[in-house]
């Protein structure tokens, strides 16, 4: 009888158990639940208010140009600019400004908290200053397109009547303003770099391979200036861009209009094939 009893005793405290677990398992599931919402709600609030901190720590956009302009030794009335924009590099904020001045490019990248400059390079070539800059107000001391054909031609002993002129145009080197005179006579193409203010010749070259003009409309091509940018502004898909470089040049014995054409912040380098409008390179940047 006792061991009937203590049997009954032990099967009646397992019972409590096994209900007790039972209504616990509910109580701590829910539970759980609360905390994993709170948890996740209050991360997703929290975001957007650390991101809003974060930007309003920025230097901003008017601060990053001073300090470039304070480290190239410019006045803002002494450039153009070209942009201030808030970008990322390697997970950090930074403001890359561009500005053109006295015939060159600056470009910084500028920390958008400290105020740091990260980087910073200028580049002199492909650039002419507009009409409206500062640069411009030197055209009056310089000798002119006429004169820089002139002196070209002394130095190859040669006369206007006995060459076929290809370009003599005002062009950017090093900061300085010069004359890139370019002809062909005699099976030779000749290119000069004449100083746009004393005169003096930087540098010249000619090169007597591959050229055997037919007849002296060669060097006019098949298509106008006209017709070949149009060409280069279809490839490109607009007409708001800016021809930054254009000439008619010679290559293996074919005449090509080759340049480079701005959009915006895409740059397009293209050769065309003056006799029959063929874009022949292409290049996107």
């Amino acid at each position: 009888m006792k061991n009937q009893k203590r049997w009954k005793d032990m099967l009646a405290g397992a019972l409590i158990v096994t209900t007790v677990a039972a209504l616990a398992v509910p109580a701590l599931a829910a539970t759980s639940n609360r905390s994993v919402q709170a948890t996740t709600a209050s991360s997703t609030s929290a975001a957007p208010a650390a991101a809003a901190t974060q930007s309003s720590s920025y230097i901003g956009e008017a601060k990053a140009k001073e300090i470039a302009l304070n480290h190239a030794g410019l006045t803002s009335s002494q450039v153009t600019f070209v942009r201030a924009n808030l970008d990322w590099d390697n997970g950090r904020a930074e403001y890359e400004v561009e500005f053109y001045a006295n015939g060159k490019e600056y470009d910084y990248d500028i920390d958008a908290v400290t105020g740091d400059i990260r980087s910073y390079d200028y580049e002199a070539e492909h650039y002419t200053p507009s009409a409206s800059s500062s640069a411009a107000t030197q055209s009056s001391s310089y000798i002119g397109e006429a004169k820089a054909k002139e002196v070209a031609l002394n130095h190859a002993g040669l006369t206007s009547s006995a060459v076929t002129f290809v370009r003599a145009n005002l062009d950017w080197d090093n900061g300085r303003a010069e004359y890139e005179v370019e002809f062909y006579a005699n099976g030779k193409e000749y290119d000069y770099d004449i100083d746009a203010v004393t005169g003096d010749i930087r540098s010249y070259d000619y090169d007597a391979e591959y050229y055997a003009p037919a007849s002296s409309t060669a060097s006019s091509g098949s298509i106008s200036e006209s017709q070949a940018k149009q060409i280069v502004q279809e490839r490109a898909g607009s007409t708001g861009g800016t021809f930054r470089e254009f000439k008619l040049d010679w290559d293996d014995g074919r005449s090509m209009y080759e340049g480079e054409y701005r959009m915006g912040w895409t740059e397009y380098e293209f050769e065309i094939d003056a006799a029959t409008g063929t874009v022949l390179e292409w290049g996107v940047d």
